[in-house]
């Protein structure tokens, strides 16, 4: 669970891993990426993510995400053959 007592790095570990366990790549960039590499120099208050959505499952993520779980059936399917 994500609460205002995280720091920047518990807050991008614990999406970073929910999405991984969901099937789904995520490389922080931006802004957070360079607050964690260098606090003293800039920080962030958004965190920015590139993300690589595979497989079926990543599709059933998305579509969920999105509130059509159905939109993307044909595509998962296919993705599973």
């Amino acid at each position: 669970m994500i609460d205002a007592a995280m720091t920047l790095r518990e807050v991008a570990f614990a999406v970073c891993s929910a999405l991984e366990g969901n099937g789904i790549t995520a490389v922080l960039t931006g802004g957070s990426a360079a607050t964690l590499c260098a606090p003293e120099e800039y920080q962030s208050r958004d965190i920015d993510w590139v993300t690589e959505w595979r497989g079926a499952q990543g599709v059933a993520v998305l579509a969920e995400r999105e509130g059509h779980p159905d939109r993307f059936a044909t595509f998962a399917r296919r993705l599973r053959a």
